[in-house]
């Protein structure tokens, strides 16, 4: 979860993880691209359509500042915090 918020939210740089495309101009399915991180290479899908956001309210903060809607999401309480409804409307309890 961590590594999909890092890469939807462009904040590799900031983290130390490099991602560099592999196959992405082709349209297909198995599209996948590499990402270090930490020193380990992970394959994973060049598009990802579902991205749940877990374990952090700063993970929140910036899905809201670039207007990303999360498949699910972390609460407080049972509940996600006002100030984040315009991008949880609909989503997934976490």
């Amino acid at each position: 979860m961590v590594l999909a918020s890092v890469m939807v939210l462009g904040i590799g740089s900031a983290v130390g993880v490099n991602a560099a495309p592999v196959n992405v101009g082709k349209a297909t399915p198995l599209a996948t691209q590499k990402i270090t991180y930490k020193g380990k290479v992970y394959t994973v899908p060049a598009k990802t359509d579902n991205i749940e956001i877990a374990g952090a309210l700063e993970a929140l903060e910036d899905a809201l500042v670039l207007n990303f809607k999360p498949k699910g999401a972390l609460t407080v309480g049972g509940k996600f915090p006002a100030m984040f409804s315009k991008i949880t409307s609909g989503v997934t309890l976490t």
